[in-house]
């Protein structure tokens, strides 16, 4: 087996395990409760986020919502956790030098959370705005942009950090 076959089984394999772990304990039973605090640590900053907008918004525990209006619950599935996860698992198993794998960790994971605030706000702002829309927007944009987003960053982790890296040691 060559290296390159190596490194794509153990990628493979990697992959295949993260999501027998998903099947099995992304439930809101296993993962909501651990998830707790940062439930709130989100609804903390979607909830800043949209008053530094200007926006309308009261809070009710882990729900927001515009008085007499549009409402949704964060719960641990909004989180970001799982993109989180699946970026980790895949920047680590890929080949490449324990510093482009810190350099990728370092600068994806804190950017799909930046994302993952994002969408929560622009979710908020499209149920207000235009609430016959948001299942589509919430079930297929940005569940399919946060997917693209993963993958983005994974690429960018094994080919354009280490470029970077080099350029400035």
């Amino acid at each position: 087996m060559t290296a390159v076959q190596r490194d794509a089984l153990r990628l493979t394999l990697s992959l295949a395990a993260l999501g027998g772990l998903v099947f099995a304990g992304y439930r809101e039973t296993v993962l909501g409760p651990l998830l707790g605090g940062l439930t709130v640590l989100t609804t903390d900053a979607v909830f800043a986020t949209l008053r530094a907008l200007g926006v309308e918004v009261a809070r009710q525990g882990t729900v927001l919502f515009q008085p007499g209006g549009f409402a949704y619950e964060i719960y641990f599935r909004c989180t970001g956790f799982l993109p989180v996860v699946c970026l980790a698992v895949a920047i680590l198993a890929s080949p490449g030098s324990r510093r482009r794998k810190l350099l990728g960790l370092a600068y994806g994971i804190p950017l799909l959370l930046v994302l993952n605030l994002f969408r929560l706000v622009h979710l908020f702002q499209v149920g207000v705005q235009r609430p016959e829309i948001f299942p589509f927007v919430h079930g297929v944009l940005w569940e399919g942009g946060i997917v693209v987003a993963v993958m983005a960053l994974w690429l960018l982790s094994m080919e354009a950090l280490p470029r970077l890296g080099r350029r400035r040691a």
